[in-house]
């Protein structure tokens, strides 16, 4: 595919598949669809197109190492789950449980917004800099996770065993 032909497909997919990963949990209220596992699978496909698709744009096209991309997408992914579920815990406040369509919009910009606070403390490192920056970024989202309350992982339980 010629190079600019390759620009307006990614420039396509970027803009279509986060409207169509949103939408899965829609057809579904609405009844378009009532296979749950389809959607389960669809959803995550487009979640994971749209993050390789990021991931090229940063890395393959801008030329830009970036070793904390993969927080956002678990900021995203802990804020879903104690905006939508009852049952995640965090001190003790127990989840919200708020329907989708009214957690994504929320969760878009609380992702959005600690993205730009990132970006505007990197936005002039290049290099191994901004390598260092953004490995640090996703090195302190985890450590602040293990230190959570109630944040169980399988690891953590061995850990204090030991």
């Amino acid at each position: 595919i010629p190079s600019p032909a390759r620009y307006g497909l990614a420039l396509l997919l970027l803009v279509l598949i986060p409207p169509i990963t949103a939408s899965a949990p829609v057809l579904q209220l609405v009844g378009v669809t009532s296979n749950e596992f389809m959607i389960r699978i669809a959803a995550q496909f487009l979640v994971s197109a749209m993050l390789a698709i990021g991931l090229n744009v940063v890395v393959g096209y801008a030329g830009l190492l970036d070793l904390g991309y993969v927080a956002f997408y678990g900021i995203a992914g802990y804020l879903y789950a104690y905006l939508s579920s009852n049952f995640v815990t965090a001190g003790e406040m127990n989840g919200l449980h708020l329907p989708t369509i009214i957690s994504l919009p929320l969760i878009i910009a609380i992702t959005t917004g600690v993205g730009w606070a990132i970006g505007a403390v990197s936005i002039r490192l290049v290099g191994d800099y901004l390598a260092i920056v953004t490995l640090g970024f996703g090195q302190i989202f985890v450590q602040l996770l293990l230190s959570a309350t109630r944040v169980e992982l399988p690891w953590r339980d061995q850990q204090r065993e030991n």
